[in-house]
């Protein structure tokens, strides 16, 4: 007979129980002797292993984590602990950390345990040295002056595999541009996405048929089973929404309110108060590159909102450079020039849209 050991509600599980889902959170967990079988890892596009299934599709195991890797939920019907969680890397219970191969992380504090081995010159025993511009652009890249930190600080577009090496993922389907745009997309709905995903991988794991979706803001609606997406589709909800949740709001992605500017006061004016149009940029760009300017739209660079700068759209400089490039072109120093790709798609489209925010008429025209 195999031991039990019986959860203690935490307020997470109080929620999903609200939710429909109570005889699900409250059942004991089995801890088998041994753990056989074929286990299947899903993982995310940073390789977290997020999802457990069984050789029958059973979900037996989901893992959620913060952006930095620290643990916020895991769930799972005890035949199998999977130790390979953030990143694809080990945890060891006992400490909490994370073994990368060249050195220990810390996910609750961000940080590594030792200095990076690029950071120090070893030519026995490393093939690169920071000291002389080797390894993304070593000391001439102001993000390899600290030995210490977590892939730039930006663990949502990259990983660092050994521990001393960072790289952008490798996913064929999931490009920066698509997680910039996704990111942006979910910063004022990630609540609801990020709920809904949760909801439905522990309905998964436990085998019930309700499924949910985000409001698109912070709520949920319950769905059809035959309505729902993958697992895939669920564990990327729950990714997206709590990178959106740390660094859509948090970093300034939002777009800033009139008036206000950004964390370095500076701002970019795009004249005109109505949408673009994916044709309407895609010719602005081609008359601007023919011209001898970079392939892109003009904006201005101001150092705070105001005025008649009220009446046209605007957002802060570093919102836009998330997620293009942004340079100064022509005679005047506040010309800013927003590089497109080529071509112009609907998603850059919606992506400029996105950031320069049309302007209502009633803001345009106040009433007397």
């Amino acid at each position: 007979m195999f031991p039990f050991r019986t959860y203690v509600k935490s307020n997470f599980e109080k929620d999903l129980e609200k939710s429909g889902l109570g005889s699900g959170v409250s059942i004991e967990l089995k801890q088998p002797g041994w753990q056989t079988g074929l286990y299947y890892l899903h993982g995310d596009h940073l390789g977290t292993a997020t999802f457990v299934t069984n050789s029958q599709s059973e979900a037996t195991q989901f893992f959620l984590n913060l952006p930095f890797g620290e643990t916020m939920y895991e769930q799972t019907d005890g035949t199998y602990d999977n130790p390979f969680k953030f990143n694809a890397k080990e945890l060891d219970d006992d400490t909490g950390l994370y073994y990368y191969g060249a050195r220990y992380y810390n996910p609750r504090l961000s940080i590594w345990y030792g200095v990076d081995p690029l950071a120090v010159y070893n030519p026995v025993m490393e093939t690169e040295f920071y000291g002389n511009g080797e390894h993304n652009g070593g000391v001439y890249n102001s993000g390899n002056l600290n030995p210490y930190i977590y892939t730039y600080q930006n663990p949502i577009r990259y990983i660092d595999p050994n521990g001393k090496q960072v790289e952008g993922y490798q996913n064929s389907e999931v490009n920066q541009f698509d997680m910039g745009f996704a990111i942006q997309s979910y910063t004022w709905s990630f609540i609801g996405d990020a709920r809904a995903g949760v909801l439905n991988l522990t309905s998964r794991v436990f085998g019930e048929n309700q499924r949910f979706e985000g409001d698109g803001f912070f709520g949920v609606n319950k769905i059809p089973q035959s309505q729902s997406q993958s697992i895939a589709g669920d564990v990327f909800d729950v990714t997206v929404g709590l990178a959106a949740a740390k660094f859509g709001v948090k970093g300034g992605l939002a777009q800033e309110t009139a008036g206000s500017s950004a964390a370095t006061g500076k701002s970019l004016v795009r004249f005109g108060q109505e949408a673009e149009t994916t044709e309407g940029l895609a010719k602005a760009a081609s008359e601007a590159e023919a011209a001898g300017f970079p392939h892109g739209i003009s904006t201005m660079l101001k150092d705070k909102i105001k005025g008649s700068d009220l009446l046209h759209k605007s957002a802060s400089k570093s919102t836009v450079e998330s997620f293009f490039k942004v340079v100064q072109t022509g005679k005047n120093k506040r010309h800013h020039t927003v590089i497109l790709p080529k071509p112009v798609t609907d998603k850059v489209t919606a992506q400029i849209n996105a950031i320069f925010k049309p302007i209502p008429p009633a803001k345009i025209f106040k009433p007397n």
